[in-house]
């Protein structure tokens, strides 16, 4: 028999790292290049004021979930790089909502240890350092894949394709719109590798890798993905333990494991603790009860969404307007058009061609056993992403779980175990090819394929929640696929011949990517120019910008100042967006809104003033200066500055002694009252739980009412506040383990073991390659 030289090529282990790190570069090397950083500021930036108010031409239809990377994100992750750099605990953000706490909000994570690089690199922009670390999260969540299909018995090849799969997966690309999505995400591969390691070969190296990337987990800020990354540790361990009982010291193994992701959770306790605290106070609080989780399952995936598991594009693309649409307003993502809230990343169930192929070529001869804790995993993702009754058991049995986002965000557990799976059906080494091998994997993806074509002709019953001709929509969705679906099946095609009949690993593996880059969209997010500072905006005076609506499907013409850019300029504003506030917080802005609702209906947590506002509240609220593209009669308008009128309200201001004004030096750690002491202070700041004044080296007491109020004892000596969370242990403590857990995760990173020790065969079959997988 003549020698196929092709079957000798071989990836070898760091080529196969390497370019699943290099991937994500496809997404984010052009912005990190240019200096843009993630987030549509190119479509906000008419409404900042001091900017043109001409709002720019842009080729983007609107995205509002990723537009959060700039309302938020950017906000948030400045101000803490900022303190970092400044040798201050980022512990409160003194420009939104009269002050609301920072490190407790969860998604700002100070410290998480990649956040704490500015105190070393002290001259990073904000901007191209969240590129690099979408980057760098995207190649994490790949080589977290890549190391547990390793782990699980996959070849080299087949763990490449995996790792690329879920790196460049339509959740990790589209959930890197919001920084702490994929931030906390792809730390879940790694720790089910290292738990996978610390049960197959328990030691000290094991050990430290499940506590390190347990910390990396638990630190990264977005809680509701930590919790699917807590219950994929808790349901991998207790099928291993059902499936491994034979096996010498397993529960002692699990133990171990157990004791490493205690002591990650301990050590990302200053990130953790101040969140749960804070949660108590949130207006998210809410009682697990039949309405609301009526409206929680409405959110989850629903059977149509599952039209673009084998390419995307079937659903629309994030950024691309519908063709037939002339004036460019609507977005060609139609899920939003049929279930209120939809967006892209929300749905984002979706697999890819080969992915799929990868599935089907898991037969007979697959160990199941050594899968089985996996497809645990993956099977209860996918339970709870459809509103399952799992989904209800979890809503009202977990405390705080009905505070949660759509129960859809577990497909990353779904999307995870397919990855990886796949990636272990592939052949680990040529010997396993089958020259007369039957195509019936291939024929499943085929009839896959043709299902999702078929079923986008029968959307007609879908009922919309706008006046909008949904059938034509679709059709056009399903004519502008088509073309991707077909070219991901040829490259497909190619995947399964040369894995599955000839035995050429490596080319398989490269028509295997080639089909995921076909199937699946890459440019899907917004990168534009980081803000620059602006100079029309007084950082001394509290200011409040009358906004009334925020809109799914456009950039609002009316608004002024995006909420939240406030804490990106550094100026203080009465409202604010945050995804955890105290509720308090929302009792003055319904106050100052005459009993209305602050929030908008496209979103609850973003809190505005609105034009039917009460103007005595508001100046009790500190506020001086209002902004508004509306006429307000009666204010005492200063001057224009393009379509924004400035008006003054006359009010006491930030901070009085007496009647008097006191000058106000704010940052994240509290803020100084100077000038001179006559009388009963108010600092018109949201006296939440955590605050201590001092005066003269003195403590003062604080009032319990709605702002700080301490009465002096000092008429020439300043008055310091500091705030410090319920929930942070003592600032020692934490700043020792914030230089402590960087230290810690690099040892975690370099103790996982890339390529897993031989095991015996009689108890690891799969990894001793005495049972491939079928070749069908």
């Amino acid at each position: 028999m003549q020698k196929n030289p092709f079957a000798d090529i071989r990836i070898p282990v760091w080529v196969a790292m390497l370019v699943i790190a290099l991937m994500p570069g496809l997404v984010f090397g052009p912005p990190l290049l240019s200096g843009k950083t993630i987030g549509p500021f190119d479509q906000m930036r008419h409404m900042v004021l001091g900017e043109s108010a001409e709002q720019p031409q842009t080729d983007r239809a609107w995205d509002i979930l990723q537009a959060d990377g700039a309302l938020q994100f950017y906000g948030w992750r400045n101000l803490v790089f900022q303190a970092h750099k400044k040798g201050q605990m980022p512990l409160w953000n003194p420009n939104e909502l009269a002050g609301t706490p920072l490190l407790a909000n969860s998604q700002s994570a100070p410290y998480y240890p990649l956040h704490l690089v500015p105190i070393a690199i002290k001259g990073i922009a904000t901007g191209p350092y969240l590129v690099f670390l979408a980057w760098f999260h995207l190649s994490v969540a790949g080589l977290g894949v890549f190391c547990l299909a390793r782990r699980l018995g996959a070849g080299v090849e087949g763990a490449l394709f995996g790792g690329v799969a879920m790196a460049l997966s339509p959740f990790a690309v589209s959930w890197s719109a919001l920084p702490s999505v994929m931030t906390a995400c792809c730390w879940i591969p790694v720790v089910l590798a290292a738990q996978s390691a610390a049960i197959q070969n328990p030691g000290t190296k094991s050990w430290l890798g499940l506590c390190g990337a347990a910390l990396m987990l638990f630190s990264a800020g977005h809680l509701q993905f930590v919790f699917y990354g807590g219950l994929a540790w808790t349901v991998f361990g207790a099928v291993s333990l059902v499936a491994s009982l034979q096996r010498p010291n397993i529960v002692m193994s699990l133990l171990a494991s157990v004791s490493a992701l205690a002591l990650g959770v301990a050590m990302a306790w200053p990130q953790i603790g101040p969140t749960l605290a804070f949660s108590k106070l949130s207006h998210r609080k809410a009682v697990a009860n039949e309405e609301g989780y009526a409206a929680y399952a409405a959110s989850a995936i629903q059977p149509w969404e599952f039209l673009g598991t084998t390419t995307p594009v079937f659903m629309g693309t994030p950024g691309h307007f519908d063709a037939e649409d002339v004036e460019g307003k609507i977005p060609s993502t139609w899920m939003m058009y049929v279930k209120p809230g939809g967006n892209y990343a929300e749905s984002a169930i979706w697999l890819g061609t080969p992915v799929i192929l990868g599935l089907c070529l898991l037969g007979r001869r697959t160990d199941w056993r050594r899968l089985a804790p996996l497809a645990a995993v993956g099977a209860t993702g996918l339970l709870l992403a459809l509103g399952t009754p799992l989904a209800r058991l979890f809503y009202f049995g977990i405390p705080g779980f009905a505070s949660t986002g759509s129960p859809g965000r577990a497909a990353i557990l779904f999307v995870l175990a397919a990855c990886t799976m796949a990636a272990v059906a592939v052949p680990a080494e040529p010997t396993q090819s089958n020259p007369k091998a039957k195509a019936l994997a291939y024929f499943a993806l085929l009839g896959i394929a043709l299902a999702s074509i078929l079923a986008s002709t029968q959307m007609g019953g879908l009922k919309t929640w706008l006046p909008i001709e949904l059938n034509s929509i679709v059709a056009r969705r399903m004519v502008e696929a088509i073309p991707f679906l077909i070219g991901s099946l040829i490259a497909a095609a190619g995947a399964w011949y040369f894995w599955a009949k000839r035995g050429w690993l490596a080319v398989g593996t490269i028509c295997a990517v080639a089909a995921h880059l076909v199937a699946v969209p890459l440019g899907v997010l917004p990168f534009s120019d980081p803000p620059k500072a602006v100079t029309a905006i007084d950082p001394g005076i509290r200011t409040a910008y009358i906004n009334e609506k925020w809109d799914f499907f456009a950039a609002p013409r009316s608004a002024l100042m995006p909420p939240n850019f406030a804490t990106i300029y550094g100026t203080p504003e009465i409202g604010g967006y945050d995804s955890l506030m105290a509720k308090s917080s929302v009792d003055i802005l319904r106050e100052i809104n005459r009993g209305e609702d602050a929030a908008p209906p496209t979103n609850g947590n973003m809190m505005f003033v609105k034009s039917g506002f009460d103007a005595d509240a508001l100046a009790a609220a500190g506020v001086t200066r209002v902004c508004s593209k509306f006429s307000i009669p009666d204010l005492l308008e200063e001057r224009t500055l393009g379509e924004a009128h400035i008006y003054a309200l006359p009010g006491p201001g930030i901070a009085t002694a007496g009647d008097k004004p006191l000058i106000v030096t704010a940052n994240t750690e509290g803020f100084r009252l100077s000038g001179p002491m006559d009388g009963h202070v108010v600092a018109r700041f949201a006296n939440l739980p955590g605050w201590r004044a001092t005066q003269a080296g003195k403590d003062l007491p604080i009032g319990s009412g709605r702002w700080l109020e301490v009465e002096p004892v000092d008429r020439a000596a300043p008055i310091d506040f500091k705030y410090l969370p319920p929930g942070l242990p003592s600032p020692s403590l934490v700043m020792s383990l914030a230089y402590l857990n960087p230290l810690v995760a690099v040892l975690s990173l370099l103790a996982q073991a890339w390529k897993p020790k031989k095991p015996n065969s009689d108890r690891n079959p799969v990894e001793s390659g005495n049972q491939p997988p079928d070749p069908a």
